[in-house]
């Protein structure tokens, strides 16, 4: 039976599926030994507690093996579970696609009433600097989180703001996903977002960050 995913477990999920994608990544075999705690911790930007849980959970499904005192390993014959493991990671980037395109755009309303001028030029700031890290070919993950996470604070939704952790993780498996190559959409539709929001064009803020949702999903479905 497929696993129910709420709020409070989905940022150990999405680590789940962080590790998965190191693993693919890394081609790691049966017997292997992934990273440590610490630096699965540096390495996805989450809590020890996210990855405990995390392991924890592909540990029961048989993928990992936990080895006090020495480290945890790929479990020797888990081949079988790597194509489901592979299926789940494309629900779960998508259901958390569709989640966004319902709430991000719907947020519009509130971040053109409340957005202050610091925060409006903070947001032209990151769109200056991901064009210019673009330009260089160099990885912009900080820099679209940032953008995305101030929106959100910009807001006053104070539920939206606890959801800053899944969607930080949430950017950063899609970009693993489609290995970064939205660039130019990403330039576009952020700069676009943007200006319809100091224009005070409500319509326009929604249809830009729905259109780079969109983009994302279609990306990643039809890559």
């Amino acid at each position: 039976m497929q696993e129910q995913i709420s709020l409070k477990t989905l940022l150990p999920q999405l680590t789940v599926d962080r590790i998965q994608h190191y693993i693919q990544e890394h081609q790691l075999q049966p017997g292997d030994q992934i990273p440590s705690e610490s630096q699965m911790t540096d390495m996805f930007s989450v809590s020890r507690s996210t990855v405990r849980e995390a392991v924890k959970i592909l540990h029961t499904r048989g993928v990992l093996t936990i080895r006090r005192g020495v480290g945890t390993f790929i479990t020797t014959g888990c081949n079988l579970f790597l194509a489901q493991l592979q299926q789940d990671r494309k629900k779960l980037l998508l259901d958390i696609a569709y989640f966004r395109l319902i709430i991000e755009p719907e947020l519009m309303p509130l971040v053109v009433q409340c957005i202050t001028q610091s925060e409006i030029e903070e947001l032209f700031s990151l769109c200056d600097r991901m064009e210019t890290r673009i330009a260089l070919q160099q990885d912009y993950y900080d820099e679209d989180v940032a953008f995305h996470t101030l929106l959100m604070r910009a807001s006053g939704n104070h539920v939206m703001i606890q959801l800053i952790p899944i969607i930080e993780q949430a950017i950063a498996l899609f970009m693993e996903a489609t290995d970064y190559s939205l660039r130019q959409e990403t330039i576009a539709t952020h700069r676009a977002v943007a200006i319809a929001i100091v224009r005070g064009d409500v319509s326009g803020a929604k249809d830009a960050i729905r259109q780079h949702l969109q983009y994302n999903v279609d990306k990643f479905i039809y890559k």
